[in-house]
């Protein structure tokens, strides 16, 4: 399942916290888009519902103008990155 949000930080810093993987399956993806291009000036930060991770963090930021993450989850206990888009 893949779910796709488009972030607007037009007006501010934008914060997403990801759901726990205990409520995804394993294989689940969830994408996010710099959807305004704002986000050099305007950072998107993504944090985890403790205690899982992402990409081995608690964090990942998408800080490029339309930066695009795929998120993964791995059912267990992290978000992996699958793809993503720099400008």
């Amino acid at each position: 399942t893949l779910a796709s949000y488009r972030i607007n930080t037009t007006s501010g810093v934008g914060t997403v916290t990801l759901p726990a993987i205990s409520s995804a399956n394993a294989g689940d993806e969830i994408e996010f888009i710099d959807a305004a291009g704002n986000a050099s000036a305007n950072p998107i930060t993504i944090t985890r519902t403790a205690p899982d991770a992402v990409r081995g963090g608690t964090s990942y930021v998408i800080n490029t103008d339309y930066g695009v993450v795929r998120l993964r989850s791995d059912g267990l206990r992290t978000w992996h990155v699958t793809s993503e888009v720099v400008t």
